[in-house]
């Protein structure tokens, strides 16, 4: 029972750090930018990116470090198909996404193609 409150507590201080470790990244990427003079949306979609990025590229590579290759692989495909699926499908809830020919003709098919052979190489290595 005890060894179960400590690695709750260790949780909360690993939160805690990780908000303010966000906090200071921002605060500084901000302020040296602002100082390059990189016009403000270029910082807001840079730091979004890396923000959002580095702590999916922190479990992978931990998990490749510690021979989980299933866990980083996984990570990978279920962030994609989050961030493609719920972020997108959200966004349409509030404008409607213009969607131009091209994507639909060139990346659409080349993503499924992507996941299904995914998929096929998946379910071949679990066999």
């Amino acid at each position: 029972m005890m060894n179960t409150f400590m690695e709750i507590g260790i949780l909360i201080v690993g939160f805690i750090l990780l908000i303010k470790g966000a906090d200071f990244f921002v605060d500084g990427s901000s302020s040296v930018a602002k100082r390059l003079k990189v016009p403000s949306m270029i910082i807001g979609l840079t730091i979004v990116a890396m923000g959002t990025s580095l702590p999916e590229c922190a479990v992978s590579v931990t998990a490749s470090m510690s021979n989980n290759n299933a866990l980083a692989v996984s990570n990978v495909v279920g962030s994609n198909l989050f961030n493609l699926m719920v972020v997108c499908g959200v966004c349409t809830l509030f404008v409607p996404l213009a969607v131009s020919t091209d994507t639909l003709k060139k990346e659409f098919p080349f993503s499924i193609i992507c996941a299904a052979l995914l998929l096929v190489f998946g379910l071949d290595s679990m066999l």
